[in-house]
């Protein structure tokens, strides 16, 4: 025979406090709203409004007199879902709710609704033609009375009542095709600590109104509180919040004092076909452990309020990935118990704003931002509260598989989808650069995406994703130049006009990526081997773009490649490369004036840069630059004069006469042997006519006879003397060289007297020498 107790205690707890525990771990505000919008999505609402209803409706006739201290300001929360018995059920389990058995809710917990406790005592639900009032004092009822409303239409006293939902209600007689939530604000009168009696007489109707003092919260709700609650939810919102939901398109903030905000999904037909694909994969992936699914759209959020509207674009991707939890059985238990599985979604703004805040979501918004330029959706674990998530630093919980799942999500799933997403990005978006989007490098052990940035990157490694923006496209790294931050504005806009595949990556990624590019660093030499390859682009290019690339190019020292490439302004006007033929630099003006018969092989200073202009100079003195730009030397002069001055004077000539133009250049070619110091005179300019002589004849330095023989007269009387002999000789006489204004100048004198002493072929005599002077004379 059992041993009978004598007593019996078995833990039970009443509903009212049950409903202050569920009040206490879902504080009032958003969450409340979060809470009956997951509600209405998880029910295949696709429209949702929350009206906050200032007014206070009669009071008399009601269905129970109990009532009539409800009838005042309210929120109603609508959605276009008629909620079934199975969703009421579920609305009013506690703690073991029916979602429990379907993966595809977003509510797991049964108490998300009764956080509506937290502003109310009595909330009401009418649904197709069903009127529910809730009694959780159990004051008039045994907690729950169902009324049918339209069958009962002609009663006042379910007119009376239904008054109360005439804002969104139109027509009480027929069925409702959605669902109403109503939730009368706690009034002071119904908190603990008033002392207004259990007993309030209203002024303006003289009637007794019952007062049920709130064993739930000791909170007061008012009206302002709740706008204030209204208007913060529609921020929240506005940017992103509907955009994971599986069936809400749109969401309206709504008082009956004027407020109006509208949320919605812009071109709903659209989004209504890209959520119906993703519910059918989600229904997939609960049937098939291993389902994997990729979808990338873009979608659009439409926001009007009286004060402002705009719509917020997003690119979006969706992922499922199930062969991530395969190699692990136990999280795979755990999870098909829990009925989670790998969904996953990214969504990036389009732009992305400067100051952009991602945050984590699950299906609805969590409190959770990022610090990343991006929204994360997941079917995370999480807290009762939707406030946090399980880590596995939580080391205090006993049982981490929560944590161990939240872990694969973040180092698996959501890298991946990240990366399809900047994939769909590049081809959608193909002039808008992508690395906006990419992850931000976090230092933060603690925060769990670290190690997201580099989990992207090793995936663009693996895959050669083509996902660095250039002036062709978008390039995977192995075909592209990654630019070193170094790089000039002028020298950005020419590698823009030349189609060079360079990447510019930000500081806070450059040394993340840099290993993908190998040796494909930017440099002079990457560049020129580049342009080499296809040197007839540069024809298209305008000049300021050929003046960056040539001095870019030309400040690697011992790079001579670019002389291959038409990059260099001659004077003629046109562009060439140096490849096969001389480019001289002038020393200066006076140089470029004297040489200006050859344009084509004279480097324009004008075209290039400053900088440019200074390595050519630098480069021209000291042999440094490339072998085929140099100065012009003796020789060159020499050549110079032979092919542009003396051109048309018959070589075998000793004395000749010129016009006035070559004249004029003979003055000017020993102002250029003066300017540049010569000591001696070389084979090849010795040749040419560069002696003036008293005869207006001019002679080579270097005749081949003998008869033309000269004297020179240096300034002196004897010199001034033998002049006047000479204007009175008669032709057969050596003619004197001239000097002075017209002749040579004292410099060139002297070097013509000591290339003479040293060289007697040049047939040059001095009238210093007597035997020279006297010759002269007898002639």
């Amino acid at each position: 025979m059992d041993l009978k107790p004598i007593d019996d205690h078995p833990q039970v707890q009443s509903l009212t406090i049950a409903l202050k525990n569920i009040c206490r771990d879902y504080p009032a505000g958003g969450a409340v709203l979060r809470e009956l919008l997951q509600n209405a999505d998880d029910a295949g609402a696709t429209d949702v409004r929350f009206i906050l209803d200032e007014r206070t409706h009669p009071t008399d006739e009601l269905i129970n007199k109990h009532l009539r201290q409800y009838q005042g300001p309210a929120l109603l929360a609508y959605n276009s879902a008629e909620f079934t018995l199975h969703d009421l059920d579920n609305l009013l389990k506690i703690g073991n709710s029916l979602k429990l058995q379907d993966g595809l809710t977003t509510g797991k917990f049964g108490r998300g609704f009764n956080s509506v406790y937290n502003w109310t005592d009595s909330p009401s639900i009418v649904s197709g033609e069903r009127l529910l009032i809730l009694d959780p004092h159990l004051k008039w009822s045994k907690g729950g009375p169902y009324y049918n409303f339209v069958k009962n239409s002609e009663n006042v006293a379910i007119q009376n009542q239904m008054i109360a939902f005439e804002s969104v209600l139109e027509n009480q007689k027929c069925p409702f095709k959605g669902t109403i939530i109503r939730i009368p604000l706690r009034t002071k009168a119904q908190t603990p600590q008033s002392e207004v009696s259990s007993h309030e007489t209203t002024v303006s109707e003289k009637r007794e109104v019952l007062i049920t003092k709130s064993e739930i919260s000791s909170r007061e709700t008012t009206v302002s509180e709740m706008r204030e609650v209204l208007r913060m939810f529609a921020d929240e919102f506005r940017d992103g919040g509907l955009l994971f939901m599986r069936n809400v398109e749109k969401l309206g903030i709504e008082s009956t004092a004027g407020l109006c905000i509208k949320i919605e999904m812009a071109n709903c037909k659209d989004i209504r076909s890209q959520k119906s694909k993703i519910n059918i994969a989600l229904q997939g992936a609960l049937k098939n452990p291993d389902f994997t699914f990729n979808h990338s759209f873009k979608a659009g959020i439409e926001y009007s309020s009286a004060e402002e509207s705009g719509c917020a674009e997003f690119a979006v991707h969706h992922s499922i990935h199930g062969i991530s939890i395969s190699s692990n059985n136990g999280l795979r238990d755990w999870a098909n118990d829990q009925k989670l599985i790998p969904w996953v979604a990214i969504a990036a703004r389009i732009p992305c704003p400067e100051k952009f805040q991602g945050k984590l979501f699950s299906v609805l918004p969590l409190p959770i931002a990022t610090r990343q330029p991006v929204h994360i959706h997941g079917l995370f674990s999480i807290s009762p509260d939707r406030a946090r998530l399980y880590q596995l630093k939580d080391i205090s919980a006993q049982d981490r598989t929560p944590a161990f799942w939240n872990d694969l999500l973040f180092r698996g799933p959501i890298p991946e989808a990240w990366a399809k997403l900047l994939s769909y990005l590049a081809i959608a978006y193909p002039h808008q650069s992508g690395l906006q989007w990419w992850p931000q490098d976090l230092d933060d052990s603690r925060d769990p995406l670290t190690d997201t940035i580099q989990s992207i990157i090793d995936i663009i490694e693996k895959e050669s994703l083509p996902l660095f923006p250039s002036e062709v496209g978008y390039v995977a790294a192995s075909s592209a130049f990654l630019a070193t931050g170094n790089e000039s504005i002028a020298l950005i806009d020419a590698l823009k006009v030349a189609k060079a595949p360079v990447v510019y990556i930000p500081k806070r990624l450059r040394h993340r990526v840099r290993h993908l590019f190998n040796d494909r660093i930017l440099s002079p030499p990457i560049l020129t081997n580049f342009l080499v390859n296809d040197p007839d682009r540069i024809d298209a290019w305008d000049n300021d773009t050929k003046r960056a690339i040539l001095e870019y190019l030309m400040s690697e020292p011992g790079l001579f490649a670019y002389g291959a490439l038409k990059l260099f302004p001659f004077e003629d006007g046109e562009y060439r490369s140096i490849k096969d033929h001389v480019a001289f630099v002038h020393r200066d003006e006076f140089e470029r004036d004297l040489f200006c018969h050859e344009g084509h092989r004279n480097i324009d200073l004008s075209k290039v840069s400053a900088v440019t202009k200074r390595t050519l100079n630098n480069g021209s003195e000291t042999s440094t630059i490339h072998p085929s730009i140099r100065r012009r030397s003796v020789s060159d002069f020499g050549v110079y004069y032979m092919n542009n001055v003396f051109n048309k004077v018959l070589v075998g000539q000793d004395m000749v006469v010129l016009d006035e133009n070559a004249a004029a250049f003979v003055s000017k070619a020993w102002d250029w042997i003066e300017k540049r110091r010569f000591s001696t005179l070389g084979t090849t300019i010795a040749d040419l006519w560069l002696i003036p002589l008293t005869n207006s004849h001019f002679r080579k330095i270097r005749p081949r006879n003998s008869a033309s023989e000269i004297i020179i007269a240096q300034e002196s009387k004897m010199a001034d003397l033998l002049k006047q002999f000479d204007a009175k000789t008669s032709s057969k006489a050596p003619p004197l060289l001239r000097t002075g204004p017209g002749g040579l100048s004292s410099y060139a004198l002297k070097l013509l007297i000591k290339v003479a002493g040293l060289n007697s072929y040049l047939f040059i005599k001095d009238s210093r020498n007597i035997v020279h002077l006297a010759r002269w004379l007898n002639q």
